[in-house]
């Protein structure tokens, strides 16, 4: 009884300890994974906004400008014109972005066909000329007779039982060793080198290598009792072996390579300098656009400044025109953020007299001169409402968000999970049970906190946004 109470006790310990150590196993676990706040990588639009404040007034008149120096090729109004929303008026010289922008749209397409073709992968015709080109070359590597075998391991493939060298002189002589004429034809070494049985004497062995160009060396008198002979093979294709050797090696892996299934990670190298491609190629595309003046609004010219083919500065007010009573906005925007802002992009408009309620408008005019607020500078915006409406007074102020970029189905991650280490932009993403740290390429990022990913990270991975 009382050895079945210890068995029993013994038992029911043992299940404890593993319940106990599950537990604490679980608690561990749980704790691990919650030690960090998750995020997701996500798809969709980022749109890269700024935000200024400023007081409604009503316009007297919008002077447009070059936003950089340049040689004025068009002008096309006059005192006096009705001109509607969107006309381009004015332009500057866009010869060299024109070119590059036709470059950049060359690679971006030429890369699109590569990721294709990679996608597509080898034709069945492709494959077939790969193995023509193998063929070819292994036949090239074992064309000649076995004096051109002067590889160690393919001759130890035909005669293992032969020890020897590639000597490595420029005839590409190859040395194979033996004890005496009962190893020669023991070992078939006789057949091995392409010669005939019978030989008996060493005078015979000269004559009979003369006709292959071989020649024997005894290392004494008494080459009969002696522990080696070496038979000296003067290889005059020898020197080639080893680029045929490589030429064979070559068509070999290329052939591998064409039958081998698609990697996802070349995929994405692919997408990913695509992706970056476009980047810049949008860069340069909005640099073509500061060279071009358009009408923001419908109005009457009122002024006209410059001919073609002299040189304007963004001092110089090029055309001046009256607007329909549309109010406006003036704003002071800081130089960090000037240089995204362009006439004609976008704007929010929002009051905090005028709850619950979005207004629309677009940048008029960029005065080219600073402003000095507080020891820092500001550059003076004008924004235009798109529409007029009743609750809208002169003297109000106004929260405006102009739209500076926008990136459409995109991936983008908050900002907070993003690191620099060693001047690299790093996540780090949650893979199993493994933190990893990914290095990344980032885009525009949005007035909403969130950041566009050109490259580093796939859709839907784990990323880990801070500590609990």
């Amino acid at each position: 009884m009382n050895t079945i109470n210890k068995r029993t006790l013994l038992i029911i310990s043992g299940i404890v300890v593993v319940v106990l150590s599950v537990v604490f196993a679980l608690f561990f676990l749980k704790i691990k994974n919650t030690s960090y706040i998750l995020g997701e990588v996500q798809k969709g639009d980022v749109i890269q906004e700024i935000l200024a404040n400023g007081k409604v007034e009503s316009p007297t008149s919008i002077n447009l400008r070059f936003k950089n120096s340049g040689k004025l090729v068009f002008l096309n109004t006059k005192v006096g014109e009705k001109i509607s929303v969107g006309r381009l008026l004015a332009k500057q010289d866009t010869t060299e972005l024109d070119a590059q922008v036709k470059e950049m749209q060359a690679g971006i397409d030429l890369q699109k066909a590569k990721l294709n073709q990679l996608l597509g992968g080898a034709s069945d015709e492709d494959v077939k000329l790969s193995e023509i080109k193998l063929e070819n070359a292994r036949r090239k590597l074992y064309s000649d007779d076995l004096i051109a075998v002067s590889d160690d391991e393919t001759r130890r493939s035909v005669v293992p039982v032969v020890t020897g060298k590639y000597n490595g002189t420029q005839e590409g002589h190859y040395e194979v060793f033996f004890r005496d004429f009962n190893d020669l034809y023991s070992r078939n070494i006789i057949s091995f080198i392409g010669l005939e049985r019978g030989i008996a004497e060493k005078d015979d062995l000269p004559k009979t290598f003369g006709t292959k160009g071989l020649s024997i060396a005894f290392p004494n008198a008494s080459y009969q009792y002696n522990d080696r002979w070496t038979i000296d093979i003067p290889n005059k294709n020898g020197i080639n072996y080893v680029s045929n050797l490589n030429a064979y090696n070559t068509a070999l892996a290329e052939l591998a390579l064409k039958k081998a299934p698609i990697r996802e990670l070349d995929v994405k190298v692919y997408q990913a300098q695509i992706s970056q491609a476009e980047a810049s190629l949008q860069k340069i595309q909005a640099q073509r656009e500061e060279l071009a003046i358009f009408s923001p609004i419908s109005g009457v010219v009122t002024e006209v400044n410059g001919e073609v083919g002299e040189n304007i500065g963004p001092e110089e007010t090029v055309i001046s025109f009256a607007t329909d009573g549309a109010l406006q906005i003036k704003l002071n925007v800081v130089e960090d953020n000037i240089v995204n802002v362009q006439i004609g992009q976008e704007a929010r408009i929002l009051f905090d007299a005028i709850e619950k309620q979005e207004f629309k408008g677009k940048v008029v005019a960029i005065d080219p001169a600073e402003t000095v607020i507080g020891g820092a500078v500001y550059y003076q915006t004008t924004i235009l409402f798109d529409e007029k409406d009743e609750r809208i007074k002169s003297g109000m102020t106004a929260n405006v968000w102009i739209k500076t970029a926008t990136s459409d189905n995109t991936l983008f991650i908050p900002v907070s999970a993003i690191r620099k280490k060693d001047n690299r932009m790093t996540v780090q993403v949650l893979e199993g049970n493994q933190i990893l740290d990914k290095e990344i390429v980032m885009g525009i990022e949005s007035g909403a906190g969130m950041v566009e990913v050109i490259s580093g990270l796939s859709e839907g991975e784990k990323i880990i946004l801070g500590d609990k």
